[in-house]
């Protein structure tokens, strides 16, 4: 039987968060690594849709959103790389680790609990007020390791706003993964 795919993807999610914290922490996030992802997310959507490369396709089946494999596969882990490489080389490293954790914990928690939540919103329809506090409260406390916890809840608090209203530039939604880790790292910035 396995996880539903939104279970895979999240805790993939939590996986390639750890591995971000890893690297900014053990100082090994560099140009290089980023290079690798970008080169990653262009040369994944070629392969999947003009080969029959089993590898590339297991992993698109089992970890990306159907919506997603028609606009910009592998999107999701371009975003996510950008946004925490882009806080890892603007901001402190306690800072950085800190809002990729809340990118890392608040948008995986959100979801799990927000897909059983019964509080619907009025702002997102599509969003229960259960998978909003668990991210905020679940991620702070993780963020709150590294920095402290009132400015964790904060960041955490406002960062979260964010992936919650579905923030558009016109039709085009901004990816999550991108604004949450540097929406944080601002908040963090400006009260630390």
């Amino acid at each position: 039987m396995g996880f539903p795919v939104y279970v895979k993807r999240k805790i993939a999610h939590i996986c390639a968060g750890i591995l971000f914290v890893l690297l900014v922490y053990f100082n090994l996030f560099y140009l290089e690594v980023m290079g690798f992802i970008i080169l990653f997310t262009v040369i994944t959507p070629i392969l999947y849709r003009k080969t029959n490369f089993k590898m590339i396709n297991w992993f698109m089946r089992n970890f990306e959103r159907e919506e997603n494999l028609k606009k910009f596969p592998a999107g999701g882990v371009f975003f996510y790389g950008l946004g925490c490489f882009i806080v890892s080389l603007f901001f402190s490293k306690e800072i950085a680790i800190a809002s990729i954790l809340v990118l890392t914990v608040g948008d995986s928690v959100s979801d799990l609990i927000g897909r059983n939540g019964n509080l619907k919103s009025r702002i997102n329809y599509e969003k229960n007020l259960e998978g909003f506090c668990a991210g905020v409260i679940l991620s702070s406390l993780a963020a709150g390791i590294f920095v402290p916890f009132q400015f964790a809840l904060l960041a955490a608090t406002i960062a979260m706003l964010f992936e919650y209203i579905d923030l558009k530039i016109g039709k085009f939604k901004i990816d999550d993964n991108l604004i949450i880790p540097i929406i944080s790292a601002l908040v963090l910035f400006i009260f630390l």
